[in-house]
């Protein structure tokens, strides 16, 4: 079982496909539901937004909850949790389950896209009203000497190649309601082209693999790792 941080500051996992519109999806969509409305009781209808197809719109199915999410369109499911206390073998199980349920039913052949988000909050605190963020990452800015490598705030946005994937990394600051001020770390892993269902699996674990281990694991400093392991 893989590695779980007691304070890990993970607060929503999702796992996404995409592939060619099926237009059987909005006819038979109720009858889909119907397999998962005992884990998902709560609906949500999508209001139609100028410009935007409203088929293209997911649908949402809660848990009792509203920490589990699946939604869904003619051309994309998505599995959230807001509870990832077990782990990634949980979620897997549960992003399978559901993804392939949806797979069977609606018969998709192939996919484009795969995708696997984490969305991480580092609580911090400013020091002489600026962000020290080398205490909580292994990155920062090389900037001229006049300015400060700790910012009051900032906002990055990265597209790298990974492996045979792209992973989209944005770094920015974010005030949390009431008064909590956090570094947002949000991975967006995916792999693009043709895709089989039978490599979902595959491709789900190695998305995993390179977020936490190539990536997350490298990118938190050596003092916030102390903060996520401490009992």
């Amino acid at each position: 079982m893989g590695k779980v941080y007691k304070n890990a500051p993970l607060v929503e996992a999702v796992f996404e496909i995409r592939f060619p519109a099926e237009l059987g999806i909005e006819c038979l969509r109720s009858n889909f539901y119907d397999g998962i409305k005992e884990d998902f009781p709560n609906i949500f209808v999508p209001n139609a937004q100028f410009g935007q197809a409203l088929a293209l719109q997911p649908y949402e199915f809660k848990s009792a909850d509203y920490k589990k999410v699946i939604r869904l369109s003619i051309n994309s499911f998505s599995f959230h949790t807001r509870d990832y206390s077990r782990g990634f073998e949980l979620f897997e199980e549960e992003c399978i389950k559901y993804a392939s349920s949806f797979i069977k039913y609606f018969k998709i052949s192939i996919m484009n896209r795969i995708g696997l988000r984490y969305i991480n909050r580092i609580a911090i605190m400013r020091k002489n009203g600026l962000i020290p963020i080398g205490e909580y990452l292994n990155f920062g800015f090389k900037l001229p000497e006049s300015i400060s490598s700790d910012p009051e705030l900032f906002h990055t946005l990265l597209i790298n190649k990974v492996g045979d994937g792209k992973l989209r990394t944005l770094i920015q600051y974010q005030e949390v309601p009431p008064k909590d001020e956090v570094v947002l770390l949000d991975f967006d892993y995916y792999y693009e082209g043709s895709i089989k269902v039978v490599e979902l699996p595959k491709y789900l674990a190695q998305s995993h693999k390179h977020i936490k281990e190539d990536v997350f694991k490298k990118l938190i400093s050596e003092n916030y790792m102390k903060v996520l392991e401490a009992s």
